[in-house]
């Protein structure tokens, strides 16, 4: 059995910015944080936060769709300063189509109640297909003051056969019936082709790939509709990308029922 590994970190203040923006949390560069303040130290180099429970104050690391039995560890160096709770680690699992979306499941272990920093570690085999999230820190019902160094997650990921984090194929508006559908003499992935609000070209992989969201490549054959369209990326998902097709020099989208039998486009997916 093949496993493809990954690593997530957070290290610089940079890192840390962008990590809690949204939280509700104000920086402050002052050696003693007020409530729902976080600040970094650099003698230290450490996160710290202290808060209260109208706010989330946690790191969080988007890990994307993972399969049974993929692995998860998540570490980090936790130091107590003051409040109701030590800090946790955590894994959320969504049953939705993406992360926040739909139930969550979440597995977690709380930081070690020893004095300095403590190296705290949490590893989850997956028991569920579904979208994961890693945390680091206080949730919104907690309370506290602590300090946070170093958090990384590692993700090791079942690689099936000769599957990869690519999609691809070929695509085809039949003549017999006026539908698009994979051209499978090319090379390409399993999956099906809809037609949503009349413009949307919707693929949908079989396999929806594993991690962040790909980014996505469209081009099309110059036969049959030379230079009158050009075709557009919209909405790549992990498991699903939406094409439009566009008129040269005109922002609407053009009926799928209007494109001529025969047009032909590919699309690349990789993250």
């Amino acid at each position: 059995m093949n496993k493809d590994t990954r690593f997530y970190s957070y290290n610089t203040m940079q890192d840390y910015a962008k990590a809690v923006t949204g939280l509700g949390l104000t920086y402050s560069s002052a050696s003693t944080l007020g409530i729902n303040q976080w600040g970094y130290d650099e003698t230290l180099r450490a996160f710290k936060i202290n808060k209260d429970n109208t706010v989330t104050g946690y790191l969080s690391f988007d890990l994307g769709y993972l399969e049974v039995g993929d692995t998860i560890e998540v570490a980090a160096e936790i130091m107590y300063i003051s409040g109701s709770n030590r800090g946790t680690i955590a894994v959320d699992r969504f049953d939705g189509g993406a992360i926040g979306s739909g139930s969550k499941t979440t597995y977690s272990t709380q930081a070690k109640a020893d004095s300095g920093f403590q190296l705290t570690e949490f590893s989850l085999v997956a028991s569920k297909d579904g979208y994961y999230r890693a945390t680091v820190g206080l949730w919104g019902s907690m309370m506290g003051q602590i300090y946070i160094r170093n958090p990384r997650c590692t993700v090791k990921t079942i690689v099936k056969g000769t599957d990869s984090n690519v999609r691809k194929g070929m695509f085809r508006k039949m003549t017999a019936d006026g539908k698009f559908t994979r051209r499978p003499e090319f090379g390409g992935d399993d999956c099906t082709v809809t037609v949503n609000n009349a413009t949307d070209i919707v693929i949908t992989w079989d396999r929806p790939m594993k991690g962040l969201r790909p980014i996505a490549l469209v081009s099309n054959e110059f036969y049959v509709t030379g230079n009158k369209y050009t075709p557009m990326i919209s909405y790549s998902q992990l498991g699903s990308v939406v094409v439009r097709f566009y008129p040269i020099n005109n922002d609407t989208p053009v009926k799928v029922a209007d494109i001529p039998n025969e047009t032909h486009f590919s699309v690349y997916c990789e993250n």
